[in-house]
């Protein structure tokens, strides 16, 4: 006697219920999102992921300059989310949120694997040197200079390991990831002014550093 087939029956409804809660979760803001995760439902939580991973990790690698601990950056960046969405306040914007975050774990890296660098740097650095920065003409980065080849692309990423981290995150999170001043001053705990000034002076280090690496 062959043996017998028994086939379950497809429960349609909730097979619907599934795919509208999808296509629920897919219509949400960020915002909105993070606040259905605080509610408990977590088929929330992969929509943000999505959204927030390659982009999260073009930062972080353009700020560590490493791909294995940008990759670790993200995916700690995204467990701390998940974990910590209760302290999420629905007053500031998600990706505001989301990046400070995972740009403070990536400061942490750095400063363990850079001490040495960073206090050097710190006792060099003079961020009221007027002088500098009169002499600087203000150098914004321009879209396609990002996207011209992948030698310029690579000239870039040798420039920005080359200058500040303060100044290299005022940069990549304002010329690269188009966040406004309001955000990056949320982000980087400093005041209008100081965000600006330091955009204006990392502009003009990287510009610098560039001509250099375009020197070599």
């Amino acid at each position: 006697m062959s043996e017998m087939v028994i086939s379950l029956p497809v429960n349609n409804a909730e097979s619907f219920t599934y795919t509208r809660r999808r296509k629920m979760f897919s219509d949400m803001t960020n915002e909105e999102l993070l606040l259905e995760l605080r509610l408990g439902k977590e088929d929330a939580f992969p929509f943000l992921v999505k959204r927030f991973k390659s982009p999260l990790f073009n930062t972080i690698f353009r700020y560590l300059g490493n791909r294995e601990d940008a990759e670790d950056i993200v995916q700690d960046a995204f467990v701390k989310v998940y974990l910590n969405v209760d302290r999420y306040d629905p007053a500031f914007r998600a990706s505001t949120w989301i990046y400070t975050i995972a740009l403070n774990l990536a400061r942490s890296s750095y400063k363990r694997k850079n001490r040495w660098l960073i206090l050097t740097s710190a006792l060099k650095r003079d961020d009221d040197d007027q002088d500098f920065m009169e002499s600087v003409a203000d150098w914004s980065l321009s879209p396609e200079f990002f996207i011209d080849n992948q030698h310029q692309l690579d000239v870039i990423e040798k420039a920005l390991g080359k200058i500040n981290p303060v100044f290299r995150e005022a940069v990549i999170l304002r010329d690269m990831d188009g966040l406004s001043y309001e955000e990056i001053a949320v982000i980087m705990s400093l005041n209008l002014g100081t965000v600006k000034s330091k955009i204006n002076r990392g502009r003009a280090l990287l510009k610098l550093a560039i001509q250099q690496e375009l020197k070599k």
